[in-house]
């Protein structure tokens, strides 16, 4: 399913992956929101069945590359239902990231959900030691929107009033940046402040230029 919307976020606004234009065309093709196509019979075309037919859909899209290392950039969340009025229980799991797309090296938010059922003894997954199948999957893309909306949210992470600029003074852009970066470098509140300040509050350039500027900060510039 792809989402053609723009991100409304402060974080989007200023990211120049968020305002590059990417090329969802590739997508769109095989793209299945209901709340976009209407036909019943591209609705149709757009659900990928069994094994073979879901492997010809993946192999159409373009090839990724996923920051793996960086776990701050993954979110997921699981839980489990009953299915068939109780007599199986499932596991829906959903994740949130991005990925680099290899050709055009245009970053892309997505979301996948997974629903997850145990495999029965004697098919082929039980027989390779699978725990469990995928039974139903969906993967949603849009334009890069960030990861700070799952970073932790602590009530210390909250910019403090200062004498150089108290919290109430900022604006509702401004309190987000700070929160993030704060997140993303481990900085106290006054020296995320200074930091940003520092950059004319451009987000993109403090994190850029925060591993050079590292190791000549005090240790109490963290938290």
């Amino acid at each position: 399913m792809v989402d053609t919307t723009h991100p409304a976020s402060a974080f989007a606004q200023t990211n120049p992956h968020s305002q590059k234009r990417v090329d969802l065309s590739t997508y769109i093709q095989i793209s299945r929101n209901l709340t976009r196509v209407r036909s019943p019979q591209k609705r149709l075309h757009a659900l990928f069945l069994g094994q073979a037919a879901i492997s010809r859909a993946i192999m159409q899209l373009p090839a990724t590359q996923h920051p793996v290392q960086d776990a701050q950039r993954f979110s997921f969340d699981a839980w489990q239902v009953d299915v068939g009025g109780g007599a199986q229980t499932a596991a829906v799991v959903v994740v949130h990231g991005e990925f680099t797309e290899v050709p055009s090296q245009s970053v892309v938010s997505f979301d996948r959900v997974f629903a997850l059922v145990p495999a029965l003894p004697g098919t082929p997954a039980a027989a390779a030691g699978i725990p469990c199948i995928i039974t139903n999957d969906q993967l949603t893309l849009r334009r890069y929107n960030g990861f700070h909306s799952w970073l932790p949210q602590a009530p210390a992470a909250a910019p403090p009033s200062s004498e150089h600029a108290p919290a109430s003074s900022l604006a509702p852009e401004q309190e987000e940046m700070a929160r993030a970066l704060q997140g993303a470098t481990g900085l106290n509140a006054e020296w995320t402040l200074r930091c940003l300040e520092n950059y004319g509050w451009n987000y993109q350039q403090a994190m850029a230029e925060f591993p050079q500027v590292r190791a000549s900060l005090p240790p109490e510039a963290f938290q």
